[in-house]
């Protein structure tokens, strides 16, 4: 042993001494034998930035189908989104589970800060779309994405389904079929999304719907039971709506719901505007085959998470501003 480790070892603290003490007992109670992992730390290399993170691995994620240059941005704008979204839902999970466990007041606002946070960054982060990609290079590549759509992001599902009961994603147009004592069932198979990919005469489902029921329709079902006494609204309104810095989260909620509900479709439809619009004003379809100019915007779709923090006339102005601007924005444009 080097001399110097030896004062090393006869000058250490008390700290030092305790944590020695601590690992010997707990791996004498575990009936394992310390040497071998003190070896193990010897022999281990250091962790390092690029392992750490996978980057090997995620830089590698990126498969154009095209030579179109701007199809990397797109991939890789979308992967991020994806990235925030599962930030989202690891707040959420938090948030909603297990049930047992009460919700303390400040770590739901805190939490309701990060969830606002985070969508306020894809709200900026859009522009990369809206103002970054070479329209003549999008329509190239678009087509080969057929019938794959953005609407197929089963995060942003589950997303939904941790926040608000399955009432308020039912389409405008099956509202009138909800009864109160509605089954998850019955909701579930009118949920905006999956109506606006039907055929409204034919009751045909598109393409793009049936392969992504195929692949996550038990899953998303099953979420939703799971969470259907247990999202974020049902938490709040059981838990914390008598607290006294229930004011305060009622604000922090009423900007999730806009920013989600609003904002976020809003650029959507922008996007749409801009790269699915002929110079005459003819409607491209989406990839996705839905009628895109109804389906995205949300003064149409009046998605409205916590409907009982809204007065009538906000809701239903629901999106308005966002819509005439838009179109006037395009026809100025």
């Amino acid at each position: 042993m080097h001399a110097k480790n030896q004062e090393v070892i006869q000058s250490a603290d008390a700290r030092t001494v305790h944590q020695i003490a601590a690992l010997l007992n707990k791996y004498s109670d575990e009936g394992k034998d310390i040497s071998c992992y003190l070896e193990k730390l010897l022999q281990e290399k250091n962790l390092d930035y690029t392992d750490y993170l996978n980057l090997d691995t995620l830089l590698t994620l990126q498969k154009p189908r095209t030579g179109q240059p701007d199809e990397v941005v797109f991939i890789i704008y979308h992967q991020v989104v994806e990235l925030f979204f599962s930030l989202m839902i690891w707040e959420l999970k938090q948030l909603t589970s297990p049930p047992q466990i009460p919700v303390d007041p400040l770590t739901f606002s805190e939490k309701i800060d990060r969830l606002n946070r985070y969508v306020q960054i894809l709200i900026a982060s859009f522009q990369v779309i809206l103002d970054g990609l070479d329209k003549e290079q999008f329509q190239k590549f678009r087509v080969t994405l057929f019938p794959a759509s953005g609407f197929q992001s089963c995060q942003y599902r589950l997303i939904e389904f941790y926040i608000t009961d399955l009432k308020n994603l039912v389409a405008v147009r099956s509202r009138g079929e909800v009864l109160p004592d509605a089954d998850l069932r019955f909701l579930y198979d009118r949920l905006y999304w999956k109506i606006g990919m039907t055929n409204p005469r034919k009751g045909d489902k598109s393409p793009t719907l049936t392969d992504f029921e195929d692949r996550y329709d038990g899953i998303l079902f099953n979420h939703a039971a799971a969470h259907k006494s247990r999202n974020l609204w049902q938490v709040f309104k059981h838990q914390l709506a008598g607290d006294p810095t229930a004011p305060e989260i009622v604000n922090g909620l009423r900007q999730l719901d806009e920013s989600m509900n609003v904002r976020w479709q809003s650029l959507h439809y922008k996007v749409a505007m801009k790269y699915l619009t002929t110079d005459e004003n003819t409607q491209i379809q989406s990839t996705g085959g839905s009628h895109w100019r109804k389906y995205l915007h949300p003064h149409f779709q009046k998605i409205i998470f916590f409907p009982a923090l809204w007065t009538e006339s906000e809701m239903a102005d629901w999106g308005a501003q966002e819509y005439w601007k838009t179109q006037q924005d395009y026809t100025a444009g």
